[in-house]
């Protein structure tokens, strides 16, 4: 069966996958690629190299990706080499569009989850924070501060997803429950953005901390 690019999120790994499925040699990508070297090839697999749009286009060629094959590879580099968050957000949101990607399994009010980073903050901030449906001092504690109305909407949205629940005295606990993506790669990237944002609930609990009374919810 022929390793499609579709099902990943990280070309490096599907192109480390292909050539081995494949039996490429080293020798044989380096002449059909143009990398000087099979040393200079293994740093660019290993993720210690980005590649150029050239480089990816004749990556493409090397693999006999077809057209939208093609297109959703050069999105995945992009994706993958991107610095900036918003942009890396953007190219997210372009490989969902492909239909033909593993990664449109995601189901839309799931994907909203990760669209803002202050829902895993939230999450995260009601393990130690006591809120029913006043919100004002919670929004003021995640770092930036975000607005009531946005942490009221957020709230919604965790409890329509089930990862957080009224506990016996109406406030709000986190869950044990999960999201499953529908695919491995995506679950694997996605679980690590949270994980990263999950810092800066830990920021605003080192900041305002759970025993000053001003920061406590009397609820």
């Amino acid at each position: 069966m022929k390793i499609s690019p579709f099902h990943y999120t990280d070309y490096r790994k599907f192109l480390g996958n292909f050539f081995k499925e494949n039996a490429i040699s080293y020798h044989d990508i380096c002449a059909q690629t143009g990398i000087k070297s099979r040393g200079h090839l293994s740093l660019i697999l290993n993720g210690k190299v980005n590649i150029s749009d050239e480089q990816a286009r004749k990556f493409a060629q090397c693999c006999n990706l077809k057209k939208r094959e093609t297109d959703f590879f050069f999105t995945m580099v992009g994706f993958n080499q991107e610095k900036k968050t918003d942009r890396k957000i953007k190219l997210f949101e372009e490989l969902i569009a492909f239909k033909e990607s593993s990664i449109s399994r995601v189901k839309p009010h799931l994907y909203k989850y990760y669209d803002k980073w202050y829902h895993s903050v939230l999450r995260a901030l009601l393990e130690f924070i006591d809120v029913k449906d006043d919100v004002k001092m919670i929004a003021k504690m995640v770092i930036p501060a975000i607005r009531p109305d946005q942490a009221r909407n957020s709230l919604k949205l965790l409890a329509e997803v089930g990862l957080i629940v009224r506990d016996a005295n109406g406030f709000w606990r986190p869950t044990q429950k999960s999201i499953d993506t529908g695919s491995t790669e995506a679950s694997v990237m996605i679980n690590n953005f949270v994980l990263s944002m999950l810092d800066r609930a830990r920021e605003a609990m080192d900041r305002f901390g759970v025993d000053n009374p001003d920061t406590r919810f009397g609820l």
